[in-house]
């Protein structure tokens, strides 16, 4: 799986098509295929992860259940997913 965080919270509504397309890009390259070992076949599965903080979740220790949560799916893409982090807030 390819990952990468956004700080952009309009996550909790949509999906944003450059940032789609940043990661995307970067789950095709030959050397992520050729790194991960992963047969080129395939797709790799890609993850953002973004600011929630009305979330839950306040780190990825929960994975396996996360990303079989049907709301974490991007359903414009195939193997693509999001998942909220609340982050830590400094008083």
């Amino acid at each position: 799986m390819v990952i990468d965080a956004k700080y952009k919270p309009r996550y909790l509504y949509t999906a944003v098509l450059e940032d789609a397309r940043q990661l995307s890009g970067y789950s095709r390259m030959h050397k992520v295929y050729d790194d991960l070992k992963y047969s080129k076949d395939k797709i790799i599965d890609c993850l953002i992860i973004y600011p929630n903080q009305g979330s839950n979740n306040d780190d990825l220790s929960n994975f396996d259940t996360l990303i079989k949560d049907p709301n974490s799916s991007i359903r414009e893409y195939v193997n693509f997913f999001k998942i909220g982090i609340k982050l830590p807030v400094v008083k």
